[in-house]
C-alpha cells in the first residue's frame, strides 16, 4: 500500500485493461466512479448526489461519457462508456506518466476514436505514455516508439517510422518479417 501511495503522490497513474474487475466498480454509479480517484472524494466519500453530479459533470463532458439517463451504475454502460469513465476517473488527477493497458480493448469504432483523441491530447500535454497494447494499429496511432518484450526480455526496439505494422507484428510474434 505505501509503494501504491507513493506512486500516485509522484503523478503516476495506471489505466488497466481490465475495467470491470480491477478498474471500475460496477454497481457504483458512473459519478461516483469517476470521482473515486479524486482525494477529497476518496477520503471523506462524499455521497450527496448534487455535489457529486456538480463535480462529475465535466469529467463526464471531457471524456464523452454518455448515459441514457440520469446516473446509473458503470456496469450498465457500453464498453466504450465504461472505458471513458475508467479513463476519466484517472487522467483528470492530473498525471505526470500514465501507463495504458489496451486502452481500446472491447469497445466499439467510434469509442475507439475518442480514446485515441484522449490519448493524443494526454501527450500534448506533456504527459509520458506508455502504452501497453495488443492491437499492431493501436501502436501504430499511439506511439513514437515502440518496444517488443517477450519473456520480461526486450527484444525489438524501434521509433515508430522505422517499422511497418507488419514487422510490429512478426517481431511480436517471434518471428522474423517477410
Amino acid at each position: 500500500l505505501g509503494r501504491v501511495k507513493a506512486s500516485l503522490a509522484s503523478g503516476l497513474r495506471c489505466v488497466t485493461g481490465d475495467r470491470r474487475s480491477l478498474g471500475l466498480v460496477q454497481s457504483m454509479t458512473v459519478d461516483e466512479n469517476l470521482m473515486l480517484a479524486g482525494d477529497r472524494f476518496a477520503r471523506r466519500r462524499l455521497h450527496r448526489a448534487g455535489h457529486l453530479a456538480r463535480r462529475a459533470a465535466p469529467v463526464r463532458d471531457t471524456y464523452g461519457v454518455v448515459a441514457l439517463t440520469g446516473n446509473p451504475p458503470v456496469g450498465s454502460l457500453s464498453g466504450g462508456n465504461q472505458q471513458k469513465v475508467l479513463l476519466g476517473k484517472w487522467l483528470e488527477t492530473e498525471p505526470v506518466a500514465c501507463f495504458l493497458e489496451d486502452p481500446t480493448n472491447g469497445v466499439d469504432v467510434a469509442a475507439m476514436a475518442d480514446i485515441h483523441t484522449l490519448v493524443d491530447d494526454l501527450a500534448a500535454r506533456g504527459v509520458a505514455v506508455l502504452l501497453a497494447s495488443s492491437s499492431a494499429e493501436e501502436v501504430m496511432r499511439l506511439a513514437d516508439r515502440v518496444v517488443v518484450v517477450s519473456a520480461g526480455r526486450t527484444v525489438a526496439e524501434h521509433d515508430i517510422n522505422a517499422i511497418t505494422r507488419d514487422e510490429l507484428v512478426a517481431t511480436a510474434l517471434g518471428g522474423q518479417p517477410q
